[in-house]
């Protein structure tokens, strides 16, 4: 019953064993891969290439300059963004290269549901440009040990990764990186 109704929100759920798993995680990250994840969106996108954008949660006017200028970039040399779908640096990346009709994917730590209830992303995801992905239930709330795991899915995914803003030695980011 579960799997229907996320199924009706355009929620599916893929393995290891199926093509729409993200394969460079598999060649990355082997058997520390998670056996599942739900989806939602055009898992083609996980075939191009991109370029992961992570950074913090506070922000300055400074760091979305930058963000949205090296977003433009990117996008203008072919490549797609991979964020966490966090706010601060995720979010400024993940609008900014839909903004410029690039491509997004965002491997979240949290609610699937919640993010899937915003009219936004859902036409993002029905144009085709927006693919989300967890490892945990889409009604899961956050949980630091479910962000660190996807810190590794946003480097494996990326081609290159640019940290924004990091604070010295402490934080997700900082462990990342």
């Amino acid at each position: 019953f579960e799997i229907s109704k996320y199924e009706n929100m355009g929620i599916m759920i893929t393995t290891r064993a199926e093509n729409n798993y993200p394969r460079l995680l598999k060649q990355k990250l082997g058997n520390n891969c998670p056996p599942i994840f739900y989806i939602a969106g055009n898992t083609q996108l996980l075939n191009k290439q991109t370029v992961g954008f992570v950074g913090s949660r506070t922000v300055k006017e400074d760091d979305i300059d930058f963000t949205k200028s090296t977003v433009s970039k990117t996008l203008q040399n072919g490549f797609g963004v991979v964020t966490g779908g966090a706010k601060g640096i995720d979010t400024v990346a993940a609008q900014a290269a839909l903004d410029n009709n690039g491509f997004v994917i965002e491997y979240l730590a949290d609610s699937m549901m919640q993010k899937m209830r915003k009219a936004d992303v859902v036409k993002s995801i029905n144009k085709g440009n927006l693919l989300i992905l967890s490892a945990t239930a889409p009604t899961t709330g956050f949980n630091v040990g479910f962000a660190m795991m996807r810190n590794k899915y946003i480097y494996s995914q990326s081609d290159a990764t640019i940290v924004v803003k990091t604070d010295k030695n402490k934080g997700g980011t900082w462990n990342g990186a």
